[in-house]
């Protein structure tokens, strides 16, 4: 697949963001998989409650060439977050941008009971000179049945590649999904904190086929990272909703390309409730995942799709095969 040519202006619009990401996914094509479901599976649907309230908020960080960025999406007070997504876009003629991956994905509860969708992204060495902005979506709905948070969190360890899952109580469903890297702090010379994210990227963040847990995986740079770190998973989890469904789509590009992207929209009239996608997990850490943002609906109003990219931030002959984008939905 081409670059993407944008102007200047367009970038900077948040309307102009959500119609380059359905374009992106009616360009890549619908491919649609993922289980078919049983006769039991459907009767248990159909008596399934039904969300209501479904809606987005989405977020811009700052539009230069400063790294890492993070942005913050924020529901409406009264609603819950279910799931999320995130989007890089860069600056300069071509798009993407290399050298930039995901660091953090992660659904929430605030301390004074709101609910949000947190997103941070890094340049990876050698880095990149462009200018790029990083999207947080926060995909909300009214108050859900047996609604919580679950997560799961590895070791502090310098090992290369950390995987983890975070499971949903027995009987409860995945809503929306959530990863995060947790790196080591430093205080700078002024006394303020920060932290060394320039080695590690996101290779997986989704449900399982199933629904009932979401896995996560980071790895290092090829280089490697000589410190300490951990990986942790989030589910968003509740009762299974009407028209529950979890989709797959895979990346046409399974060789050793630069990038690969794949998408997908939700079957028949469903709203997404999350964005997610994954890397082959024999993949180098050559590669990490670039954007995972949700596709909205023509006019904007809804989000009804999902697409992956994942970028070769580091050259390599490897073949690291497919990658996929996934959906999670359920009924309007």
């Amino acid at each position: 697949m081409g670059v993407l040519k944008l102007g200047p202006r367009e970038r900077l619009s948040p309307m102009s963001v959500m119609r380059i990401i359905a374009g992106l996914v009616m360009a890549i094509g619908l491919v649609v998989a993922g289980p078919a479901g049983g006769g039991a599976r459907q009767a248990a649907a159909a008596a399934a409650p039904k969300l209501t309230g479904v809606d987005y908020e989405v977020t811009y960080s700052a539009f230069d060439s400063r790294s890492p960025k993070h942005s913050v999406a924020t529901c409406p007070a009264g609603k819950v977050v279910l799931g999320g997504g995130s989007d890089i876009l860069p600056g300069g003629p071509d798009a993407p941008a290399p050298h930039v991956t995901l660091t953090q994905m992660e659904p929430y509860r605030t301390g004074n009971g709101r609910y949000e969708y947190s997103v941070r992204a890094s340049e990876t060495a050698p880095g990149t000179s462009k200018d790029w902005i990083l999207s947080a979506y926060a995909i909300c709905a009214d108050p859900v049945s047996g609604y919580e948070i679950k997560n799961s969190v590895t070791p502090m360890s310098s090992a290369s590649v950390q995987a983890t899952a975070a499971t949903c109580s027995t009987g409860k469903r995945v809503l929306g999904t959530g990863a995060r890297i947790n790196f080591p702090i430093f205080i700078d010379p002024d006394g303020h904190p920060y932290d060394d994210p320039h080695g590690i990227g996101l290779q997986v963040q989704r449900a399982d086929a199933l629904g009932v847990l979401t896995r996560a995986q980071a790895h290092e740079r090829p280089s490697g990272y000589s410190l300490n770190w951990q990986l942790l998973a989030f589910a968003v989890c509740g009762t299974e909703p009407q028209g529950y469904v979890v989709k797959y789509a895979e990346s046409e590009d399974r060789l050793s390309e630069t990038f690969k992207i794949a998408g997908l929209w939700c079957p028949g009239d469903r709203n997404v409730l999350n964005s997610g996608g994954a890397i082959s997990n024999i993949a180098p850490g050559n590669a990490t995942l670039y954007a995972l943002p949700p596709a909205p609906s023509q006019d904007g109003k809804r989000l009804i799709g999902a697409v992956a990219a994942a970028y070769e931030n580091t050259p390599t002959s490897a073949n690291w095969d497919f990658i996929v984008a996934q959906a999670i939905c359920a009924d309007k």
